[in-house]
């Protein structure tokens, strides 16, 4: 099936992003809508059939009438054959490879050229290029790269860390950035409602494309912004490798940007990297070294960059038992006052934003490690219903159902144990599909199935319905193994 236009577009701006090949380009469009490869390579240049033969005839200076004079109707035959449609002549090969800036042998699928008439066989399988240079390529060297979609987050994590040694000793040039700044942007905002994978992706493609201008002294632009962009590539990228369940991956991603970040000059952006990392030492349990990193950010951070410190410091503070200091840092967060933030190193919004209804989540989880379930359910409420201007929700997918997993604990949580409340906080949690659930979601709801489990709880019919909704959700393997 054929992608619509917009969605092929989108595909070969992110290949053309990453220095793809015109014929890497075609290969994959061929591979993913099952089309000749004549046609392939048409859509890589953006032209319907009427501008590629107006093009091929004015390349040629052929007019109507005049022998070897290209129609639609006959372009179209070609992109139809063999299946159908006209042989194509070895002088249409080599003048459509000319346009296309590839090799005649590229225009067709091997089992294609078998049925050509021998003598074009013997000069397509011969190379035969066509008469003028090879034209541009997609904006980059020839690489070799693993098709779209055939990437491990753990193996993309050691190339943010490899990649580190080499630009370290490395000259640069410069490049205008608006394109990837662009996309960059939209991933941001897109991650708010799209599946991890997808985001993860393009957010691989987009970072190899800024490596090769950090590595290749192909740059030609604003270095600054070059390496900011860098930076929120990277940490976007390590918050879904995080999201898809690799912790440690998530790290390398997020120390490379962090050493990048000092290259920038904004300590507002080195702030908010040293969160992230702060946020993933406590995720795997590493409480002094999050409030290492947090305390190293606070020195300079301001406005909501100081806050979402501060919230994230008080986490680890639970888990090393300091109670006053985690209500210390809860409280200096809700004081915080906003702050114009950074220059050239904006963080864009979306999922690399600090809204209210984020700072409501993280407090909400701290209030559950302090066993306040009262605050807790009024922090984890305000975050479910928190809505931006536009009136859409502030967290994006996963967080909002954290914050609805928090929320369905503190109301089991005490002596009240609202199990109807609980339910309808989880509900659509439970409902999600599998694409938009992110990793930490399956312990978290099986931590809810443990605590409905109780003796006091089992006879609730609600409780045995939210119990069998849970097992459909984790699957009987998950809760078999708990057992």
């Amino acid at each position: 099936m054929g992608l619509r236009k917009s969605a092929r577009q989108r595909l070969l701006a992110l290949m053309r992003l990453q220095g793809r090949t015109v014929e890497e380009m075609a290969l994959e469009l061929c591979r993913r809508e099952n089309i000749e490869p004549l046609t392939a390579f048409r859509h890589v240049h953006g032209w319907s059939q009427e501008e590629a033969t107006e093009a091929y005839n004015a390349r040629l200076g052929l007019h109507v009438g005049d022998s070897g004079h290209l129609t639609r109707q006959r372009l179209g035959k070609l992109e139809n054959w063999p299946s159908s449609g006209a042989t194509p002549a070895l002088t249409e090969l080599i003048g459509l490879a000319s346009l296309y800036h590839t090799s005649p042998r590229c225009l067709l699928n091997p089992d294609a050229v078998g049925k050509l008439p021998p003598t074009h066989q013997a000069a397509v399988t011969a190379g035969l290029e066509p008469p003028v240079p090879r034209g541009p390529r997609a904006d980059g060297p020839v690489r070799s790269h693993a098709p779209l979609g055939d990437v491990e987050p753990v193996t993309v994590s050691h190339q943010s860390s490899a990649f580190l040694a080499t630009w370290q000793s490395s000259g640069l040039g410069f490049q205008t950035l608006d394109q990837i700044r662009l996309d960059l942007t939209e991933l941001t905002h897109d991650y708010m409602l799209r599946p991890s994978k997808q985001v993860f992706e393009e957010l691989v493609l987009i970072r190899n494309r800024l490596f090769d201008l950090l590595s290749t002294r192909r740059c030609v632009g604003d270095m600054r912004r070059l390496l900011a962009s860098a930076v929120l590539g990277l940490t976007l990228l390590a918050r879904v490798t995080d999201d898809l369940g690799h912790t440690r991956a998530a790290e390398r991603h997020a120390q490379t940007a962090w050493v990048l970040a000092g290259e920038v000059g904004d300590s507002q952006l080195t702030a908010w990297i040293l969160a992230t990392q702060s946020s993933l030492a406590c995720w795997r349990s590493a409480p002094r070294h999050a409030i290492d990193l947090a305390d190293q950010g606070l020195r300079t951070a301001r406005g909501p960059f100081a806050a979402r410190l501060q919230a994230l410091r008080a986490r680890a503070w639970v888990q090393l038992g300091d109670v006053q200091a985690a209500t210390d840092d809860l409280r200096a967060a809700d004081d915080t006052r906003p702050d114009p933030g950074t220059d050239e190193a904006d963080l864009s919004g979306g999922v690399l934003s600090f809204p209210p209804a984020l700072r409501h989540y993280l407090a909400s989880t701290t209030y559950l490690w302090l066993g306040d379930a009262e605050t807790a359910e009024r922090e984890a409420l305000a975050a479910v219903t928190g809505r931006g201007p536009d009136g859409r929700p502030e967290l994006f997918v996963g967080d909002l159902a954290l914050a609805r997993i928090g929320l369905t604990r503190s109301r089991l949580m005490g002596p009240r144990r609202d199990v109807e409340a609980a339910h309808d906080a989880l509900a659509p949690v439970l409902a999600l599909p599998a694409d938009l659930q992110i990793a930490a979601l399956e312990p978290a709801v099986a931590e809810i199935d443990g605590m409905i489990s109780d003796a006091g709880m089992r006879g609730s019919p609600t409780v045995r319905a939210l119990h069998e909704a849970i097992r459909q959700f984790l699957g009987p393997g998950v809760l078999a193994g708990r057992s």
